[in-house]
């Protein structure tokens, strides 16, 4: 869940080696009705943050990672050997998901939220962030996590020594549908590279639309999107690495690579990237992670 982009940057600094009910509504909203998919997962991020805290960072991811999951280190790398070889130095991550996204199946998902992370002993946390995590429902009727990334971002001391309070926000698609072609984020790569990356966000994004990237807070819904750093940058190429989707096809997550130009400078950037798109909405971006690439990470701005 965290990085060098999110959980990985707590996980990079820890160990040196990651309206209306139909809609989108709260975890507590409509009382009355019955725990359904979104609880599941919003429940299982929760148990996955307990099992960390009780556990320790290793062992606890290990107990919810799929033997196929990747984690943003800030490069896309398989999961588990990592965790499989991180050493306990008696680091404690805490986190809770405030945002979440749910195939109309309830068969794929992802979170999003806060995290902190505290040295040994500390009573203060030396990173902070926000991370994004891919969930599939497993055969065995439990939710495994597919990816898991995220950013890290300064933040007044006052506010390092706990997390705030929040109430999950769930995305729910409400219409399922065959997966569109061309795929959404193919539309969205060609929309920036031919108007902008300003246009393409105002073409693409949801009205909750979350944008990660390293060292800045999310920017939360379309309001937001000015602030965007990279608002003015051309893209100059989109490489998609692997798309984790529902079976239906209405929610995926695609993550690759972006070259992207910084005008007024020369040459170009490369960074990770990860979109999570609701394809049964219309092609809506609802997240977009950006961490640098490692081999990269001492150009970025």
């Amino acid at each position: 869940m965290i990085t060098a982009s999110s959980k990985e940057r707590r996980l990079h600094r820890a160990a040196p080696p990651a309206a209306g009910c139909a809609l989108a509504l709260t975890a507590l909203a409509c009382g009355a009705a019955a725990p359904g998919p979104a609880d599941g997962v919003i429940d299982a991020e929760r148990r996955f943050a307990a099992s960390v805290a009780s556990d320790g960072i290793g062992p606890g991811f290990l107990a919810f990672l799929a033997d196929s999951a990747v984690v943003f280190t800030p490069d896309p790398r398989p999961a588990r050997p990592i965790y499989e070889n991180l050493k306990d130095d008696g680091a404690r991550l805490i986190w809770r998901p405030d945002l979440a996204s749910v195939s109309s199946a309830g068969d794929f998902a992802w979170t999003s939220g806060p995290w902190l992370h505290f040295s040994k002993d500390a009573t203060t946390a030396d990173l902070y962030g926000h991370f994004f995590t891919v969930w599939r429902h497993a055969l065995d009727g439990g939710w495994k996590v597919l990816l898991d990334g995220g950013v890290t971002y300064p933040v007044p001391v006052e506010r390092r020594d706990a997390l705030p309070a929040v109430v999950a926000h769930v995305r729910r698609s409400h219409r399922a549908g065959a997966a569109a072609e061309p795929p959404c984020e193919q539309r969205y790569f060609a929309d920036w590279q031919r108007k902008g990356r300003g246009h393409a966000l105002d073409a693409y994004a949801a009205r909750d639309v979350r944008l990660l990237a390293n060292a800045s807070p999310p920017l939360d819904g379309r309001a937001a999107l000015d602030g965007d750093a990279l608002k003015d940058a051309p893209l100059i190429a989109a490489r998609v690495a692997r798309r984790l989707s529902s079976d239906g096809g209405d929610l995926y997550v695609a993550y690759g690579e972006y070259e992207i130009g910084v005008r007024g400078q020369f040459g170009k950037r490369r960074y990770a990237f990860a979109t999570a798109f609701d394809a049964s909405d219309d092609c809506r971006l609802a997240l977009e992670l950006i961490t640098p690439l490692a081999s990269s990470a001492a150009t970025q701005p």
